[in-house]
């Protein structure tokens, strides 16, 4: 009697497993069309665009769960800045461009979430291409080359990237809606800085289930006929004895 309790007791176990183990994520990517970024130097005020995808994970207990999610994490990201920029012919001219990848921890880089908010967090990264020309009397004062072209290795070190705070258009963060980052300032020269804002609209979402996949029920109706038919076969055994 004994080993018939100890595998119904193993039966009950596998039936909780098979109905709860499938929490998982929602994996969203980001289009960053439409994002800016503005370089204020002496020569004035210029905004040039920001493109690339951002990816994230979204936990969620299942694809029909709705939002708010119960965490995230950044897991990609990539962006690309064409630099086009003509104040005066006698005062700035800026041209270039550059492409950056994020380097997430592995796994992702964990994130917390506050309504339609995504908080802000840093995230390793690394320039893997780029250059800038400029040319006028503010270039030295801005920080940059004088006409020359200044290469970006296609290689460094990762360094830190500050991701902004991003604030989604509906209720919850990654629920479906678009997100504006709040300003991101990085000091680019002694008088000069890069603001840059980034906007996110969806481009693909797909539910993926967690590490521990859930029984169908096909297999459970199979373990449960295995597992009773193992504890009666025991119990007549012991009946015979």
């Amino acid at each position: 009697m004994r080993k018939f309790t100890t595998l119904l007791g193993a039966l009950a176990m596998l039936l909780a497993l098979g109905s709860s183990a499938n929490a998982g994520y929602w994996e969203v990517t980001y289009d960053l069309a439409g994002s800016v970024a503005t370089t204020n130097s002496p020569g004035g005020a210029l905004t040039d665009p920001v493109t690339g995808k951002w990816r994230f994970q979204f936990d969620s207990a299942s694809a029909a769960a709705p939002a708010p999610y119960t965490g995230a994490r950044m897991i990609a990201g990539t962006q690309h800045i064409t630099l086009s920029q003509v104040v005066t012919s006698i005062t700035l001219t800026l041209t270039g461009e550059s492409d950056t990848k994020l380097l997430p921890a592995a796994g992702g880089q964990p994130n917390t979430l506050a309504g339609a908010t995504l908080n802000a967090f840093t995230v390793d990264s690394s320039t893997n291409s780029g250059y800038n020309h400029c040319y006028g009397p503010f270039c030295a004062l801005a920080g940059f080359t004088v006409g020359a072209s200044v290469p970006i290795p296609l290689t460094v070190p990762p360094v830190s990237f500050p991701v902004p705070k991003l604030v989604f258009t509906g209720a919850n963060a990654g629920d479906g809606s678009k997100f504006t980052s709040t300003t991101k300032t990085d000091v680019v020269g002694p008088n000069t800085n890069i603001q840059t804002v980034y906007k996110g609209t969806e481009v693909s979402r797909y539910y993926i289930t967690g590490a521990v996949p859930a029984l169908g029920g096909g297999a459970l109706a199979g373990l449960a006929a295995f597992l009773l038919i193992g504890g009666m076969s025991t119990l007549a055994l012991r009946n015979r004895r």
